[in-house]
């Protein structure tokens, strides 16, 4: 075995273990050879509705390049990641340095609930190929969310208007969408039983870049439905245009 296969097999193994490690803020595996790359963003909670080692053990067999982040700071990634930024916008730069060393061709951003949020504005920010976005929220602002009945986190919500490094320009995505017009695939994924994962998704479907995919379900947590039903492997693999010419 050479010393880069030793290298290779060292960074997958690193990145699996970092998966596991719910301290982790950010971690990557550059060890396939093939030119497409996977951005995951963790929601409040950590995960992708699904612990993250489960997640990307689904996608196993699928060949891309991966980095994993998570929101240690549960602030809707506005404090940044310890080790690389402490706001959004320093955390933007260490993300395109990070996608430029990967050598990818073809970058996929992947979210759920405030995490598809994530996936959302890096995907814009970072000018990224493909957005898939589970249960997103498309607006963060405590205070709207709480004028549309969104309850949820309201404490970190005052947390993130008091916080210092928390960058307002970022909170609604739909404006940044209008600023933006590079061409990108935006997938919205939600149960269309669900009020606020529905209102979400409308808000920016006007938008031409954005596709919406509504499910008969009532729960907020479609990523871990859709993985259940067999239909999260698919969508990951069309996104990758694997099954390209």
């Amino acid at each position: 075995m050479s010393v880069l296969e030793v290298g290779l097999m060292d960074m997958s193994t690193t990145f699996e273990n970092n998966l596991k490690n719910p301290d982790c803020g950010l971690s990557f595996d550059f060890n396939d050879r093939c030119d497409s790359l996977i951005l995951a963003f963790g929601g409040i909670n950590g995960g992708l509705h699904m612990p993250p080692f489960e997640f990307f053990n689904t996608l196993k067999g699928i060949p891309s390049k991966k980095i994993f982040v998570r929101d240690l700071r549960q602030c809707w990634y506005h404090q940044g990641i310890p080790g690389y930024g402490n706001t959004i916008s320093q955390l933007q730069l260490q993300l395109f340095e990070l996608i430029k060393d990967s050598e990818a061709k073809r970058v996929i951003a992947l979210g759920a609930s405030s995490g598809g949020y994530a996936a959302l504005l890096f995907g814009l920010l970072l000018q990224l190929d493909e957005v898939h976005a589970f249960s997103p929220k498309t607006n963060i602002n405590p205070v709207i969310r709480f004028l549309n009945r969104d309850l949820r986190y309201r404490r970190r919500g005052l947390a993130l208007l008091c916080s210092p490094r928390a960058q307002r320009k970022f909170f609604d995505i739909a404006p940044l969408l209008r600023q933006q017009s590079q061409p990108i695939d935006i997938h919205l994924h939600f149960g269309d039983q669900h009020r606020s994962d529905t209102h979400h998704a409308q808000r920016i479907a006007h938008d031409s870049r954005v596709h919406l995919h509504p499910y008969a379900y009532d729960k907020h947590l479609v990523a871990a439905h859709l993985r259940d039903q067999g239909l999260l492997k698919p969508i990951i693999q069309k996104a990758l245009k694997l099954n390209a010419p």
